[in-house]
């Protein structure tokens, strides 16, 4: 639920306060007049300045002329907003954090001085590349009203305005980011309290003696092998090194292929490709082979946008890890990848494809992916890879695919070999010396904006979380998760699966068919609270030692493919889980059309026991909602009750449901999360209509609360959004998650409900309103 488009560089010199709406940026732009921006600030305004009147905004030229119908230059739409709202506060905590640095002008008119520095200082107005103000353009509309979002937000004392930064106005402006984090928020905060517990948990078991074989010998000597260093570094990188001596030594693509072989062997490590066993989205009783090859590892938005901190970054990055493996030609093999990456980049699916079961739902003959890679033996890289030759093969992205085919050839031997020797540091150099570790700080630094490290302890505890989650998540349950909890938020979800089914048979664009498809689907979805019913894992049959890292995680390796391995020819297996008990998330599997809430997240503010109904409504209530609508958003909708891949529309109602998902789409495209970082609707359109569905379900059961605190409702559903991180973190997510920013997962949500209206008295002249409400579910 929870768990990745940087501005072109024209966009950036060409509109210094602009949003950027594709279909705005393709029309022809309406410029406004003087008198049309002193209407809008007089609105805007009124709630900031005292007594403001038209006299305070707009000032005569020397004739003593207005001239209100005269276009206004950008010059003057800064001194006027300036004006309307005075000076501004300096930006401090999550506004500070998410401003462009070094904003400045050249060129100012000296009479525009000191209302652009008001607005620059307050970061409410962003740079161009040539630092030129463009005084003398004329603006539109949209471009005040961004700026004057902004200042909205920047104040975050009226929640008519802006409503998120409003309500969390307080957490934001303190708000810390820890060592080594990107972000801190509502998730995080209980993420950290998560592992604080979980630390304790851990602390305990290793300060004791245990015999071979148990859970907390497992775990304890586990944690000794992460946090010991000194025989981490001692080692180097002499757990690899004979492999990359082997990868050094290929001149034949014969000789490449049996390297790989030995390295899937000895390390479960796959290189140029890999077959795994997974659900079969068109029959979800059983497993099925699938196929992938190589992926670029950043977003394919920063490929395409050229040079950048973040590419520099990934590269510096590429050279290190081989300069680190002894290669001794870094530069020029991690140049040599860098731009194989960019040339397959062009072919890969957008981000939101991947969850389109049309789209990467591609079954192939084991004849036909042969055909497609003419110098590898496939029939026996699936033997040696352990599985049975099947009837099909499934290729998520096929014209990825097909373009990396193209690079599997004795010509790009070179290439080939430096694919896999950096797939064998990616995978395995955390686990080897401090040097590694050093080199993963230094990139999420230049990548993510991180700040400072964590420490040695913390990494071994997060490292002990991650791969004993079974073994830890039945002592967390048993010490902070209450049969009572679990049972009454399995009465929620009971609950709003019922209304879910009343308000889909009251729905006026869905005929009846369809609808007994959809209350089908209702009824059959399986439901999952706290933790799973067994606690067996893959984890009894792994032999830990008190040693190397290394040879703990390839242990560990080697038995996760081994499970995964055994599952071909099985029945599907719907009683295992996707996350850990003490994981702060939730999620809907399509293929098992099953809905799973973890412990780690049923905690406060999402959910308090204590708390009034209202609140957990507004918190966990509208979660429960979104994972159930997500049956339903424009991914989940193609899998049928029993969670096959199938199509259960009438042809008139998907067209319908098409056209309200685009109507989703325009309301968030565009919205800016930060200044000069936008929304992409179409790449967050599952997420925003499962949004849009659980707040929908939520208001329905406040509904039935005898005179209900709609307050409480909505200001803790704002609170749970709360997040801070760094700039360059969510620039990239908004290019790679499908999830919208948390203060969009408030502010667009919210204003499509007449509940929010009433509740707070807002109306036309108000920032939260909205002219055209979106709702689907």
């Amino acid at each position: 639920m929870i768990k990745k488009k940087l501005l072109s560089t024209a966009l950036v010199l060409l509109l210094l306060l602009t949003i950027i709406p594709t279909a705005a940026l393709a029309s022809e732009p309406v410029y406004v007049t003087r008198g049309t921006v002193c209407d809008m600030l007089l609105v805007a305004a009124d709630d900031y300045t005292e007594d403001l009147t038209r006299g305070d905004i707009i000032k005569g030229y020397g004739d003593g002329e207005l001239k209100e119908d005269q276009l206004v230059t950008r010059a003057e739409a800064f001194v006027m907003i300036s004006h309307a709202f005075g000076e501004l506060p300096a930006p401090v905590g999550n506004d500070l954090r998410l401003n462009p640095q070094s904003v400045s002008f050249t060129e100012v008119p000296v009479w525009a001085q000191a209302d652009v520095n008001n607005l620059v200082s307050a970061g409410v107005v962003i740079g161009s590349i040539d630092s030129t103000l463009y005084e003398k353009d004329n603006v539109t509309a949209e471009q005040v009203q961004t700026v004057i979002n902004r200042i909205w937000a920047l104040k975050g004392s009226n929640l008519k305005d802006d409503f998120y930064n409003t309500v969390n106005k307080a957490w934001l402006d303190q708000s810390v980011i820890k060592p080594g984090e990107t972000s801190a928020g509502g998730f995080v905060e209980i993420d950290n309290l998560n592992n604080e517990r979980l630390t304790g948990i851990i602390n305990e078991i290793i300060s004791g003696t245990y015999s071979k074989g148990t859970k907390e010998q497992k775990i304890s000597d586990f944690y000794h092998s992460v946090l010991d260093m000194d025989a981490r570094n001692k080692q180097g990188i002499a757990p690899i090194k004979s492999y990359l001596d082997e990868i050094d030594a290929v001149d034949s693509m014969d000789k490449l292929y049996a390297v790989q072989k030995t390295l899937l062997d000895d390390l479960s490590l796959n290189g140029l490709f890999s077959f795994s066993v997974d659900v079969d989205m068109k029959d979800s009783n059983k497993y099925t082979i699938y196929f992938s090859g190589i992926s670029p590892e950043i977003p394919k938005e920063l490929y395409a946008a050229g040079d950048s901190p973040q590419t520099t970054a990934y590269k510096n990055h590429l050279k290190t890890l081989l300069d680190l493996s002894g290669d001794e030609n870094a530069q020029e093999q991690a140049n040599a990848f860098y731009e194989m990456e960019k040339v397959l980049s062009q072919s890969q699916l957008d981000t939101q494809d991947y969850g389109n079961v049309d789209k990467i739902n591609n079954a192939y003959t084991v004849d036909q992916l042969q055909a497609i890679f003419p110098a590898m033996d496939v029939r026996q890289a699936i033997t040696d890879s352990g599985y049975q030759l099947p009837d099909k093969v499934i290729i998520l992205d096929v014209e990825l695919t097909e373009a990396f085919a193209k690079y599997y050839t004795a010509e790009n031997l070179s290439l080939l070999k430096t694919i896999v020797k950096l797939s064998l540091l990616f995978g395995y150099g955390d686990s080897l010396g401090q040097d590694f570790l050093d080199a993963s700080d230094a990139f999420r630094a230049a990548f993510y904006g991180v700040e400072g490290t964590q420490s040695d302890a913390e990494i071994a505890s997060l490292e002990t979380q991650n791969i004993m989650s079974d073994y830890l998540g039945k002592a967390f349950i048993d010490k902070y998760f209450s049969a009572r909890a679990k049972q009454d938020v399995e009465n929620m979800v009971t609950d709003f699966i019922s209304i879910y089914k009343s308000r889909v048979s009251k729905l006026d664009w869905m005929s009846a068919v369809t609808k007994q498809m959809a209350i089908k689907k209702l009824d059959t979805m399986t439901v999952k609270i706290g933790y799973p019913d067994s606690w067996e894992s893959p984890m009894d049959k792994v032999e830990i030692k008190s040693g190397s890292y290394f040879s703990n995680m390839t242990a560990i390796a080697k038995q996760s493919r081994l499970e995964n391995i055994a599952l071909q020819g099985r029945p599907v297996d719907n009683t295992k889980w996707m996350m850990s008990a003490y994981e702060v998330n939730a999620y809907y599997n399509p293929t098992a059309n099953e809905i799973v809430f973890p412990a780690g997240i049923l905690q406060a503010p999402f959910y308090d026991i204590n708390a009034s109904k209202e609140a957990n409504l507004g918190g966990i209530g509208t979660v429960i909602a979104h994972e159930i609508t997500h049956a339903f958003d424009n991914n989940g909708a193609k899998f049928d009750e029993n969670g096959n891949a199938v199509n259960w529309w009438t042809a008139s109602d998907y067209q319908k449901f098409e056209a309200l998902c685009a109507e989703v789409t325009q309301h968030y495209n565009g919205y800016e999360s930060a200044p000069g970082i936008y929304l992409n609707g179409a790449l967050t359109l599952s997420e925003n209509i499962a949004d849009l569905g659980g707040m929908a379900c939520a208001l329905e059961s406040m509904k039935k609360l005898s005179d209900p605190d709609y307050d409480a409702f909505f200001k803790n559903n704002a609170k749970i959004w709360e997040m801070t991180c760094t700039r360059q973190y969510l620039e990239l997510l908004s290019q790679m998650d499908v999830h919208s920013p948390n203060k969009a997962r408030t502010n667009q949500v919210v204003q499509n409900f007449e509940e929010f209206y009433q509740t707070y008295g807002i109306t036309e002249k108000d920032g939260m309103y909205t002219p055209v409400r979106v709702q689907i579910w």
